[in-house]
C-alpha cells in the first residue's frame, strides 16, 4: 500500500509538468509544419516554373489550417488543420497575411509574414518568418 501511495503521489506532481510538455511540443510540431509546407510551396512553384501560395484554410485565420495551391489550375497540393488548442498570430505588412505567393524563380511575391504559434500551457511561443529568398525559418519565442 505504501508503494502504491508514493506511486500516486508521484504520479501527481509529474502531470503538470507532462501536460506542459505536450503543450510546447504542440507548438513545435505545427511550427515545423508550417515551415515544411513553405518550403514545400517554395520547390513546387520552381518546378512547376509558375506561382504556388501558401495560405489560410478560411480567408485570413490562420488557426484554421493552411493549404498550398498552384495558381493558374487552382489545384491544391497540401491541406493541413491546425488543432484546436493552437493559436496562430500573424503579423505583416500589407496583405501578407493572406498567403505567401512563390513566383517561378522561388522567391515571395509581395509581403513576407511572420506566424507566431502559441498554446495554452506551452510557456514559449515559436515564430516562423521567411527571409528575403524566400527560404522558411523558425525560432523559439516571439517573432
Amino acid at each position: 500500500m505504501v508503494v502504491l501511495a508514493v506511486v500516486a503521489v508521484l504520479a501527481t506532481l509529474a502531470a503538470p509538468s507532462l501536460r506542459g510538455y505536450t503543450a510546447q511540443q504542440r507548438v513545435k510540431n505545427a511550427s515545423y509544419d508550417l515551415a515544411a509546407a513553405l518550403t514545400n510551396a517554395r520547390s513546387e512553384a520552381v518546378k512547376r516554373n509558375e506561382a504556388v501560395v501558401l495560405r489560410p484554410v478560411t480567408g485570413s485565420n490562420w488557426n484554421t489550417g493552411w493549404e498550398v495551391v498552384v495558381v493558374t489550375p487552382g489545384t491544391s497540393l497540401i491541406t493541413n488543420q491546425s488543432s484546436a488548442e493552437l493559436t496562430v498570430t500573424c503579423t505583416a505588412a500589407g496583405t501578407g497575411c493572406a498567403g505567401v505567393t512563390y513566383d517561378g524563380s522561388g522567391r515571395i511575391t509581395g509581403d513576407a509574414p511572420r506566424l507566431q504559434f502559441t498554446s495554452t500551457g506551452a510557456s514559449v511561443p515559436r515564430c516562423v518568418s521567411i527571409d528575403l529568398n524566400g527560404r522558411p525559418g523558425t525560432k523559439k519565442g516571439a517573432c
